[in-house]
């Protein structure tokens, strides 16, 4: 039961439930509720404990709280599919429903069901034990009405006063800030019955058509950069950038295979034509807007890659480091896997990643944490493979050891390749092989000349032929 000590209002934040202003006294009593358990008519008396987080402490009234209850969006700013849940999902109770009784004000009242009939913009709050208007909870503002007019009760703290609710609610009804609220939620949903529009293109219906034109403009753009992808061909010529002259068919310098595939295309494309040749300076074929959309075209890749291993629950890394062109070290991180769909085993590179700490507790970090990056599930690791420099391989403090500290079942084995370039380097030191190695060459550049070629040729094929002749 609520305690009878009287506590004096500090603030109102530092209250579950905001204080019901009396005529007589500035103080009041910690409301009590009486709610049913589940599945039974039996009452219980519950007091909410004064606490910072404006909620009551006892589990069990959390538990009747629906999650949809017009007490969980007043005082923050809603997102717009909040409002779009106050509208048309908020919580409503139902006609057999026991509300709880409010001891305020030294009168044992409680909120009615008819109430919620008689008034639509009226919502009732378990959370609060308290009624709001859920149009003014969406729509109004800090300040509304004449002269900025603060907003209370029934908007930013619940009304519980339900000895004077006929008069505060019509009240409530004709106030200008509540009559805004009332057209601007008829506003949202006329909006909202037309989902391909924004409000910005309602506003500007030549927007929206030039962003359908652009879009339509855009995908020819892709799809010659995908092209040049999937056929391993440079997409930048001596001179990448400047206005696509469709009718010229004899450039002054190569342009690129990124640019004369436009202009290709273009011939057939009256749309795409007249978009390259119109005026303005967004085309989206500069270096810049080829990067973006191949680092698009990455993130798609990587993402399926992803998927894939995630869902195979059992995967190898594969790593090897190399400096490229600029001196940068560039680390390709690769995956090996099976695919539980169709029992095929998959080795997907997944990205180079440049580093300066070649150390082995370096790479480790770097492997494990770009993994995660990728969104990869590093709990179903179980294998390694590197190469056998002291680096990687190190039992005490390569990549292999540190790997394994965070991840005990993954096994690490010397790259297959690595090994077997490390056996042919070895062997070509053994006389009889380097010498067998030697004849070998020699006869293929003996057989190497057409003439001769052709009559090793024809004496293959007839020995073929006795020797089927033979069998049959």
């Amino acid at each position: 039961m609520s305690s009878n000590k009287k506590i004096k209002q500090s603030s109102l934040k530092s209250f579950i439930i905001a204080p019901v202003a009396c005529p007589s006294d500035q103080t009041v009593e910690s409301p009590t509720l009486q709610i049913l358990e589940p599945h039974t008519t039996k009452k219980r008396s519950l007091s909410p404990n004064i606490d910072k987080s404006n909620t009551f402490s006892d589990k069990r009234v959390d538990e009747n709280i629906n999650m949809y209850d017009i007490g969980m969006y007043t005082n923050r700013v809603l997102k717009p599919h909040e409002i779009e849940e106050i509208l048309q999902q908020i919580w409503k109770p139902e006609n057999n429903f026991q509300f709880p009784v409010t001891v305020s004000c030294k009168k044992n009242l409680r909120f009615q069901f008819s109430w919620l009939s008689k008034f639509t913009w009226l919502a009732y709050s378990l959370k609060f034990d308290g009624a709001f208007c859920k149009f003014c909870v969406a729509f109004a503002n800090n300040e509304a009405g004449t002269n900025s007019q603060p907003l209370g009760a029934l908007v930013k703290k619940p009304f519980r006063n339900w000895k004077h609710k006929t008069e505060s609610f019509r009240n409530h009804s004709s106030l200008q800030y509540h009559l805004k609220c009332l057209s601007d939620t008829d506003n949202y949903l006329n909006i909202k019955k037309n989902p391909s529009l924004s409000i910005e293109n309602q506003l500007d219906s030549s927007h929206a058509k030039q962003v359908m034109e652009n879009r339509k403009n855009i995908i020819p753009i892709i799809e010659a950069i995908l092209l040049c992808g999937q056929q391993n061909l440079s997409i930048r010529g001596h001179r990448d950038s400047g206005k696509i002259e469709v009718e010229n068919s004899e450039p002054r310098e190569n342009d690129g295979n990124f640019r004369n595939i436009l202009k290709y295309r273009a011939l057939g494309d009256a749309n795409l034509k007249k978009f390259l040749e119109s005026p303005g300076r967004i085309k989206y074929i500069s270096a810049t807007s080829q990067n973006a959309i191949i680092d698009a075209c990455n993130s798609v890749l990587l993402s399926k890659i992803v998927n894939r291993v995630n869902k195979a629950k059992c995967f190898t890394v594969l790593v090897d480091e190399t400096a490229d062109i600029a001196g940068i070290e560039q680390v390709s991180i690769c995956a090996r896997y099976v695919n539980r769909e169709t029992c095929t085993l998959h080795e997907d590179f997944l990205q180079f990643v440049p580093t300066a700490d070649l150390t082995g507790k370096g790479l480790a970090t770097l492997i494990l944490d770009n993994l995660k990056h990728f969104g990869i599930e590093t709990q179903y690791l179980r294998g390694q493979g590197f190469n056998g420099a002291a680096a990687m391989s190190g039992k005490y403090n390569g990549v292999q050891y540190h790997i394994k500290q965070a991840h005990p079942l993954a096994v690490y084995i010397h790259c297959s390749a690595h090994s077997l370039n490390l056996a042919v380097s070895s062997s070509c030191g053994i006389q009889s092989i380097r010498n067998c190695l030697g004849i070998v060459g020699k006869l293929r550049d003996f057989f190497i000349f057409p003439k001769r070629k052709a009559v090793l040729s024809l004496a293959i094929s007839l020995e073929l032929f006795k020797k089927w002749n033979i069998e049959q």
